[in-house]
């Protein structure tokens, strides 16, 4: 869903030139659902003693994971102001 997210808000900015407010909402509420699934899966330990579960519970517990989210929803608000200056 994040990724349909950033597509979709890409297309909007990129080639309409214009944002809906809605769409922006929807893709905020997104970022934060999948930084506190993520959160809870990995601290939980939904993902397994793998490789991904170990990676993703070590980026829980240091904090890298809300970095990972918070850089995300940087670039795309970046992407959606160039796209509309542009």
């Amino acid at each position: 869903m994040t990724a349909f997210v950033i597509w979709y808000l890409g297309q909007t900015a990129l080639s309409i030139g214009a944002l809906c407010l809605f769409c922006v909402g929807c893709g905020a509420s997104i970022l934060v659902a999948g930084a506190g699934v993520t959160r809870v899966a990995s601290l939980t330990g939904v993902l397994g003693r793998g490789r991904l579960g170990r990676g993703a519970s070590a980026m829980a517990t240091s904090g890298a994971d809300g970095v990972a989210w918070i850089g995300l929803a940087g670039l795309i608000g970046l992407m959606l102001v160039l796209g509309l200056l542009l």
